[in-house]
């Protein structure tokens, strides 16, 4: 059950990971601070991986649903990469 959710739930996480590249990519190059922007995008990738394995183990084990699981990593980053990337454009 897990993993057929983990399954149908890659491609929201393929595009909330779009998401949020390309919310971390639009800051104009003359206003500087890119290479601490591209360490905070980084950083935020690792923690998306980091939650989507920790619900998996934790989904595995019992702990949580398998739908809840597989489906709250992704809908979370989705979630705040569109805020984040909507902050970015509108001010």
């Amino acid at each position: 059950q897990l993993r057929l959710h983990q399954l149908l739930a890659t491609p929201l996480l393929f595009s909330a990971m779009s998401v949020l590249a390309a919310a971390f990519s639009m800051r104009l190059m003359r206003l500087g601070g890119l290479a601490g922007l591209a360490i905070v995008g980084l950083a935020v990738g690792f923690v998306v991986f980091f939650s989507n394995q920790l619900c998996g183990a934790l989904g595995s084990a019992g702990v949580l649903p398998p739908a809840l699981a597989a489906w709250a990593p992704p809908v979370l980053a989705f979630l705040s990469g569109v805020t984040v990337l909507c902050y970015t454009e509108d001010g």
